[in-house]
């Protein structure tokens, strides 16, 4: 894996803009990740406890 610095970046869409992760589910962590290859600084912010119970969690 390779480090990318500031310069690098600067060609990317999204450079520039913060996106701020509040999810507990595999598929906003997905879409997070898919915005941070595209530009954008990413701060994820959840608990332990959080994510365990999204795993866990089932859909209706």
């Amino acid at each position: 894996m390779t480090t990318e610095t500031a310069a690098d970046r600067s060609h990317l869409p999204l450079n520039g803009i913060c996106v701020v992760e509040l999810s507990t589910m595999i598929a906003a962590s997905y879409a997070a990740m898919i915005l941070g290859e595209q530009g954008a600084d990413v701060a994820p912010c959840s608990s332990a406890n959080a994510r365990a119970e999204g795993r866990a969690s089932t859909c209706p």
